[in-house]
C-alpha cells in the first residue's frame, strides 16, 4: 500500500464507486459507499490468534 494514501483521497475514492479493503486487528474488512452519508462496513476474512495450552 501507499504510505502517501490519505483520508482526502480515501473519501474521493469512495465517492467515486471504488471499494476499500483494509485490515485491522487481524480482521479484514470491506468499507463501501452506499448513498450520501451512509456507508457499510464488512467483515470479510476473521483469522483468531491460537492460544498456546
Amino acid at each position: 500500500m501507499n504510505k502517501d494514501y490519505t483520508f482526502e483521497q480515501l473519501w474521493k475514492d469512495l465517492n467515486n464507486g471504488y471499494q476499500i479493503y483494509y485490515i485491522y486487528m487481524g480482521t479484514k474488512y470491506l468499507l463501501s459507499k452506499l448513498s450520501q452519508n451512509c456507508y457499510s462496513r464488512q467483515i470479510v476474512k476473521f483469522e483468531r490468534k491460537r492460544s498456546t495450552p
